[in-house]
């Protein structure tokens, strides 16, 4: 390798993370902004709750988006996606009053359709570009970035709208979709056509069936592609069991936070804004550890770790003193990443590129629908047995999945499979190398 190789596979990784920053700085921004937004538009909480229910339901969509990455060229489809979503947010500029303030709904519907579809295509097309000792780094180095993000981007989307106006995000967030496109067209990389003949294991296609039929077998069969996959293989079943199970209670914290500050600590609501920030600053420090970790610890023992980590801060919130709650807090953010890095090393290391982004896609879902159930059971419950049942109930289950995990022989196997990178992309220059990143 020489050193200009060097230098410029050292310039795609960052034009590759800034792009993905850029991006997501933007995301977080505007999702608080246009939560205010539409509060101060219609004197409704429940009405700003609903911008953030629109977006995770545009995610459901991520076994649909899973077919686009498997059969679409996935850097091109991220750069075209951005730019859509660019345009996409173009009809909240008419959001002027309450009478305009539906407007937001079916915005933040598409864009959580397009946030699914960028995420299932980076998921695919990451272990092609890195090599599977470069995964974990890589998405350790994300998840940093992440919890930079969600401690900085929040107050920021806030002081632009009071600022500037919910106008003004909505053009600063398109201009990130722009820039992270620009960026992405840098990259020097050169994706082989997608394959479109069904994949092994797929049901056939009966020839005497009617034209729209088999359309619809064959769609309905590479929707299940993804599924078949994670319940087929051992290590990637257990992930999906104990994370359905963990993601049953993870929900419970989204009201919690507020009942924890003013119930058991006897603060105002306004406490729980310090909580959340002691979560934020934990999930920096624990991105940094969780990236160290994955180097030495198989996938499925560091989601374990994480799932361990929850429950034990569970405890701690039971205790009303402050500054454990902050430290709880600082704990629990610190776990996030470790699951986070976990999973998604697991599944891109345990997964054929040809079915990558479909697995992915229902993966996600498999997560998203038992986290969504949570949130509503949890605000549901919460007036009538109060914060300290749901603590105990959320630190048992989630204890429950550690131990699940952690017992499991195949995830404490050191050895793991080798991405099949070689059958899906042909390279001028890798996109992501192991050596550069020390």
């Amino acid at each position: 390798m020489t050193v200009r190789d060097g230098a410029a596979r050292r310039r795609d990784i960052g034009t590759y993370l800034t792009a993905c920053f850029v991006s997501d700085v933007g995301d977080s921004a505007l999702w608080l902004a246009l939560g205010v937004w539409v509060r101060e538009l219609t004197g409704s909480s429940s009405a700003a709750g609903l911008v953030f229910l629109a977006f995770i339901l545009g995610g459901f969509a991520s076994p649909l988006t899973g077919i686009l990455a498997d059969r679409l060229p996935r850097l091109p489809a991220i750069i075209a996606t951005n730019l859509v979503a660019a345009v996409g947010l173009a009809p909240l500029l008419l959001v002027h009053d309450r009478g305009t303030a539906w407007i937001v709904y079916p915005v933040m519907l598409f864009y959580g359709v397009a946030g699914s579809l960028v995420t299932t295509c980076q998921g695919a097309l990451v272990p092609l570009v890195v090599g599977a000792d470069s995964l974990g780094r890589v998405n350790g180095i994300s998840a940093t970035l992440n919890q930079v993000i969600r401690v900085i981007a929040p107050g920021a989307g806030a002081g632009l709208f009071v600022w500037l106006g919910g106008r003004s995000v909505v053009l600063i967030d398109a201009a990130t979709f722009v820039v992270a496109a620009g960026l992405l067209t840098t990259l020097r990389v050169r994706e082989a056509p997608r394959r479109r003949d069904p994949e092994p294991g797929a049901e056939p296609v009966a020839s005497a069936a009617p034209a729209d039929a088999g359309r619809v077998r064959r769609f309905l069969s590479e929707t299940l592609v993804g599924m078949r996959h994670l319940w087929t293989t051992p290590v990637l079943r257990q992930l999906i069991a104990s994370s359905v199970l963990a993601f049953l209670v993870v929900g419970f914290f989204e009201t919690l936070i507020f009942a924890i500050s003013t119930q058991l600590l006897h603060h105002s609501a306004a406490f729980a804004g310090a909580m959340a920030t002691a979560q934020g600053v934990g999930g920096i420090g624990g991105a940094i550890l969780a990236s160290w970790a994955i180097k030495r610890l198989p996938p499925g023992v560091l989601v374990a770790l994480g799932f361990g980590i929850l429950g034990v801060t569970c405890v701690g919130l039971l205790v009303p003193d402050s500054t454990l709650a902050l430290v709880a807090m600082a704990c629990m953010g610190a776990s996030v990443p470790f699951v986070t890095i976990g999973l998604i090393t697991a599944l891109q290391l345990n997964t054929p590129d040809a079915i990558r982004g479909r697995v992915i896609g229902a993966f996600q879902l498999c997560v998203s629908v038992p986290q969504s159930v949570s949130i509503a059971l949890g605000a549901l419950l919460l007036p009538f047995i109060g914060p300290r049942p749901l603590l105990v109930i959320a630190s048992a289950v989630l204890l429950l999945a550690f131990l699940f995990l952690v017992t499991r022989p195949e995830q404490r196997a050191t050895k793991q499979e080798e991405p099949a990178a070689a059958s899906g992309i042909e390279r001028a220059q890798p996109l992501l190398m192991t050596e550069e990143m020390t």
